[in-house]
C-alpha cells in the first residue's frame, strides 16, 4: 500500500464527501462514474463503509461492494457508473444500498495500480447527488 511500483501492491482512494463537499447520506441517491480503463492490472473494487464503525455498511445485499469479478454493468464507452442509495436506480444498474439514517464512506480499491494511476490521467468522478 505505501510502495509506488506499476502493477505491484494496491491503492485505496476513498472519498466521504459528494462534490458539493457535504458528507455522505445514506438517504440520498448518488452516482460514481469511473471513466473507461480504470488502472487495474489485477481487479478493481467499489465498496460502502459505515462511517461510524468503519465496517462494511450492513446494507441487507450479500456484500456491500461492486467488483470486477462481479462483471457489473458496462457503459457503451467501457465507463462504470456505479449507484448509492436507499432504493434501487432501476434494473440493470450498479448499485449498492445505503441506509437512510446513517452516513457512509466509500473506498475505490485498485489492485495492481497502473501508470495512469500514478500520473493522474485516470481519475475517477465525484460522487454526484441523484435528485
Amino acid at each position: 500500500m505505501a510502495v509506488t511500483m506499476v502493477n505491484v501492491g494496491a491503492k485505496y482512494p476513498a472519498t466521504f464527501v459528494d462534490a458539493d463537499g457535504d458528507f455522505l447520506s445514506g438517504s440520498q441517491a448518488y452516482k460514481l462514474h469511473l471513466p473507461k480503463g480504470i488502472p487495474a492490472a489485477l481487479f478493481w473494487s467499489v465498496t460502502a463503509y459505515d462511517s461510524v464503525t468503519a465496517s462494511g455498511l450492513d446494507n441487507g445485499q450479500p456484500f456491500p461492494s461492486i467488483n470486477t469479478m462481479d462483471k457489473p454493468k458496462r457503459n457503451k464507452d467501457g465507463s462504470f457508473d456505479i449507484y448509492f442509495g436507499p432504493n434501487s436506480p432501476g434494473e440493470g444498474k450498479n448499485w449498492l444500498a445505503t441506509i437512510s439514517d446513517k452516513g457512509f464512506f466509500v473506498i475505490l480499491r485498485i489492485y495492481g495500480p497502473t501508470k495512469e494511476f500514478f500520473d493522474k490521467t485516470w481519475k475517477p468522478g465525484d460522487m454526484q447527488k441523484l435528485k
